[in-house]
């Protein structure tokens, strides 16, 4: 178990593209159908935001540091 909270943890935490300092365009919710079997992903989304909506509502911009670059994660 705790390996793979591992790897949803640094799932993420390296989802999307680095705009910025802030992850863009990696996370979205969705049924499981929408996730084609990637249950690395399903894990990643139902923890840093299960009520998440699909891809085509809405984007949800993550950060884990602050201003100055400091990792608060």
């Amino acid at each position: 178990m705790k390996d793979g909270e591992e790897k949803v943890v640094a799932a993420i935490a390296n989802t999307g593209k680095n705009i910025n300092g802030w992850r863009v365009g990696g996370l979205a919710g969705g049924d499981r159908a929408d996730f084609h079997g990637d249950w690395l992903n399903r894990a990643a989304v139902a923890q840093a935001g299960i009520y998440a909506n699909d891809p085509v509502e809405a984007m949800y911009p993550l950060t884990r540091t602050d201003s100055t670059g400091v990792d608060f994660s």
